[in-house]
């Protein structure tokens, strides 16, 4: 199993519940689906949300539960009791069907699996170094000594052993984002949507594979490639990302770009691995970044700018 050797506690188990706020489109989302279906060629995987996703891009594999327990952020008494509900749901699921661990992606997750008095061997996995930043409360999961923590590389590790202390170090395990390279080069290979094809044939390309939200800075993407547009012709900006909150404000700016007609927004797709393999560029311009699940893109041959 692929991360097995790094943790006992999971050789041991039979029933492993993978916890994450939804299954909408996004790094943590396709890593934890990715999971489910590795987990389960070994153990019972109980995929848990709080929040259902019926358009997910992600295919998984195991029980998957919505326990239907979304954010209420309209007050900061909202926030406390939405966390108590979830911690008081997940304990009622893991006890009744004998769940040995429990490993929670992200923030509000973590949180909730650290309240939550569950009998399960706890698992909190940190995918980032914004997420120690992001929320006050994360040095909670962190400190408790009853919770193991997943990272995804050394220098995270490193950087929270050195800034919690104790005995936090013994307590972290580093652990990669899994991914398919045969079933990423064999996907580059397929057919591009045709509405790209002469495109990515005739002219040169900068294609950009990220959700469609603040964090990802498409507004300094853009203000890039009019510059680049400045003294190259025949250039595409092509954006590929599902929608997270930002998508009509960016269509906003793009309408206003005299380069609007070069700039092509695709939204998500299943295979953005047979247009990424024909780019000139693949560009990546996020403001924070764990393991950005497009680091794939190496498989078909295009280094990140």
């Amino acid at each position: 199993m692929f991360f097995s050797i790094y943790y006992e506690d999971i050789m041991k188990s039979k029933n492993i519940c993978l916890l994450i706020y939804d299954l909408s489109a996004g790094g943590a989302e396709r890593v934890i689906c990715k999971w489910s279906e590795l987990l389960s060629i070994q153990y019972n995987v109980h995929l848990i949300v709080f929040r259902d996703e019926v358009n997910s891009p992600y295919d998984h594999a195991g029980k998957y539960v919505c326990l239907n327990v979304p954010s209420d952020n309209s007050s900061y008494a909202s926030k406390v009791k939405t966390v108590l509900h979830r911690a008081y749901k997940l304990k009622k699921y893991v006890d009744s069907n004998d769940i040995d661990i429990v490993i929670s992606f992200c923030n509000e997750c973590n949180l909730v699996n650290t309240f939550s008095m569950h009998h399960a061997k706890k698992v909190c996995s940190v995918r980032s170094f914004h997420d120690l930043d992001a929320n006050k409360y994360v040095s909670f999961s962190l400190k408790n000594k009853n919770n193991k923590i997943f990272v995804q590389t050394e220098r995270l590790k490193d950087f929270i052993s050195q800034s919690y202390k104790g005995n936090i170090a013994k307590r972290t395990y580093v652990i990669g984002n899994p991914f398919d390279k045969t079933k990423i080069e064999e996907m580059s290979k397929e057919e591009p949507p045709s509405m790209l094809r002469d495109i990515l044939a005739r002219y040169r390309t900068i294609v950009n594979v990220a959700s469609y939200k603040t964090e990802k800075n498409h507004a300094d993407l853009l203000r890039s490639f009019e510059m680049v547009c400045e003294k190259i012709d025949h250039v595409f900006l092509i954006l590929i990302g599902a929608d997270n909150g930002l998508e009509s404000e960016l269509k906003g700016m793009i309408s206003k770009s005299k380069y609007k007609d070069r700039i092509i927004m695709m939204g998500e797709l299943k295979n953005p691995f047979s247009v990424v393999s024909r780019a000139t560029v693949f560009c990546l311009t996020s403001f924070t970044e764990g393991i950005p699940n497009r680091s794939e893109e190496r498989r078909v041959g295009k280094e990140c700018s």
